[in-house]
């Protein structure tokens, strides 16, 4: 999956998704959707 379909299925822009990988964003918003998307757990 790229990031570009990752961000299309969260919701959300590949830009902002960029800043959320490179820790210059929190991304607080998206976590619950990215661990779904990407069948992984989230630790608490």
């Amino acid at each position: 999956m790229t990031q570009v379909e990752l961000a299309a299925l969260i919701g959300c822009n590949k830009q902002y998704l960029h800043k959320i990988l490179c820790g210059e964003r929190s991304g607080k918003k998206y976590l619950e959707d990215i661990s779904r998307v990407l069948d992984i757990e989230v630790a608490a």
